[in-house]
């Protein structure tokens, strides 16, 4: 069988190639975007500069966010962050104030990372740091009824 394999996953298989964006070229830029936006997620990303680092015009590339993503460039980087300082807070290994994580990943204010936190994940970040730190010292949270 495929192995569980996706359907891109299987086809770059069977053809022998590495990546799908040798496969499907048109999807090259918008895989580059997507690396730039999730590996430097501080950075004031936009339309132009992620154009710009992937060598394709805004258009181009905002139609390939909306055709590829179903998504916009703008909401997309803002999952990445929000996923990004999930991770670093249910980690429990980030200290710092709030205020600093959330102006780390863009956010003027705590109180606008929290909201747009607490949509995302349903849960304030403050939450989430707590559970992990308990986790980590091996006690466990008990919710009273």
């Amino acid at each position: 069988g495929s192995g569980g394999l996706g359907f891109v996953d299987r086809h770059v298989e069977l053809a022998g190639l590495e990546r799908a964006d040798e496969i499907f070229p048109q999807s090259r830029s918008i895989t580059q975007a997507m690396r730039q936006i999730e590996e430097h997620c501080e950075r004031a990303w936009d339309a132009a500069s992620l154009a710009a680092a992937t060598g394709v015009t805004m258009p181009t590339l905002r139609r390939g966010f909306r055709s590829c993503l179903g998504t916009s460039i703008g909401t997309y980087t803002q999952e990445a962050r929000l996923k990004w300082a999930h991770a670093r807070l249910a980690s429990g290994h980030d200290s710092r104030p709030m205020a600093a994580i959330a102006h780390s990943v863009g956010y003027r204010s705590a109180s606008a990372f929290s909201r747009a936190y607490q949509t995302r994940f349903g849960e304030p970040p403050s939450q989430t740091r707590l559970r992990a730190i308990f986790a980590n010292n091996g006690s466990e949270i008990v919710k009273q009824t």
